[in-house]
């Protein structure tokens, strides 16, 4: 049985992290809010760790099925994050690390990555390959309040900062 109670509370609801598609437990870590950020309400880090198997599977970070709110995606040379926002101006970001190019399509950037990743309509997942080694995964999440989907250049530097703080490359362990 799952414990709801332990889930990582956002704007957004309690996230959930699903194994092919079955919520599990997790634990979350609190980050540091990164410098020139200030406005950013919340940053954390789920991690989890699956030792391979030799079988397909999947490790999503989802938001709970929502009314109202608005996505969009951004992507650099390994990093995949996306974004949503509601009506109440909050903001929340999602980054991992990967490509979404296919196993045999690797970028230069990232050729030791031997999984794959995706956008899902609530979050993100990553996609094991039967050749995966890989065991540990990290999900980034920050939040931040004031952000106008409708009126985005009024609110640039609060989505600069969101997506800096939900960026895998500026975790520091």
């Amino acid at each position: 049985m799952v414990n709801k109670k332990n889930r990582l509370q956002t704007p957004f609801g309690a996230v959930q992290v699903l194994i092919d598609g079955k919520e599990i437990d997790y634990s979350y870590e609190r980050l540091a809010i990164l410098e020139n950020c200030s406005d950013v309400k919340g940053r954390y880090r789920i991690r989890i760790t699956l030792v391979p198997d030799g079988k397909a599977h999947t490790i999503a970070c989802v938001l709970p099925e929502m009314v109202a709110y608005k996505s969009a995606c951004s992507s650099d040379d390994a990093v995949q994050q996306i974004s949503f926002h509601n009506k109440e101006k909050w903001a929340l970001e999602m980054g991992i690390f990967g490509d979404v190019y296919g196993f045999d399509n690797r970028s230069a950037y990232n050729e030791a990555q031997d999984y794959d990743v995706d956008y899902l309509d609530r979050g993100l997942c990553y996609l094991i390959l039967t050749e995966t080694a890989t065991q540990v995964y990290d999900f980034i999440l920050a939040w931040i309040d004031g952000v106008d989907y409708d009126n985005y250049s009024s609110c640039r530097d609060r989505v600069d900062q969101l997506w800096r703080c939900s960026d895998p490359c500026f975790v520091v362990d």
